[in-house]
């Protein structure tokens, strides 16, 4: 009898053992029992974790802010919801994170998203541009030419809005702006809506109007995209 108890409390001696080599090995890095949670990454005390990009993957980030210091970052980090972290570029992906010549020290960043289409959706409601993590790039993202045109907003020259219609967001002119080569105000001022015009024309899409809708849009997409060298 004695023998068998010794028998049991011997293998139970192993079995505990051995269940805590494999608990060692399920949940490697665990913090000991009473430990607190693990530190984040924040020099600057923004209240966001820094985590910087050094693979230039082609994943885009929606940048939502830049500066050089913690003062620069905070209306960013402020107004940059769940998900935002913040980066060092001079150990990120060395691509446009600015339109200034001078490079950031720090960016506030989103992502990484597998495609443009998610952070561009975000950037046309006015939350930040979108960049691509690839080496040398020099533009964002143009997100006319990542969306599917039926998602496009309809842009109306200010006098043929209907009553009750609201102007174009701003984003959105801005976008067209580009694609048509002209000054970049965010208004669709007489100077825009006659290139657009001319444009219609040259592409028999009538009335020409100056109405961007998805054949203006689609056109466009066509002849000036061509990723994004305007």
């Amino acid at each position: 009898m004695r023998g068998r108890q010794r028998l049991v409390l011997v293998l139970a001696a192993v079995l505990g053992v051995a269940g805590g080599v494999t608990t060692a090995f399920l949940a490697p890095g665990t913090s000991e029992p009473g430990a607190g949670p693990a530190e984040v990454n924040d020099p600057l005390r923004l209240g966001i974790p820094q985590v910087s990009l050094p693979s230039c993957t082609d994943e885009a980030v929606l940048v939502l802010g830049e500066g050089d210091s913690a003062a620069a970052l905070t209306p960013a980090v402020s107004d940059a919801g769940d998900g935002a972290r913040y980066l060092r570029t001079d150990e990120s992906c060395e691509t446009l994170w600015d339109t200034d010549d001078d490079v950031p020290q720090y960016v506030v960043y989103r992502g990484p998203y597998d495609s443009e289409a998610e952070p561009c959706r975000l950037s046309l409601e006015g939350e930040g541009d979108v960049a691509n993590l690839s080496a040398d790039n020099q533009q964002f993202v143009l997100c006319a030419c990542v969306l599917p045109t039926a998602e496009l907003a309809g842009i109306v020259p200010p006098g043929q809005l209907l009553e009750g219609e609201e102007p174009a967001p701003v984003r959105w002119v801005q976008m067209l702006q580009r694609l048509m080569g002209v000054e970049v105000t965010g208004v669709y001022d007489g100077a825009s809506v006659d290139r657009v015009q001319a444009f219609q024309e040259n592409n028999a899409i009538l009335p020409a109007d100056g109405k961007v809708g998805e054949r203006t849009w689609g056109a466009l997409r066509g002849q000036r995209c061509g990723r994004f060298e305007l």
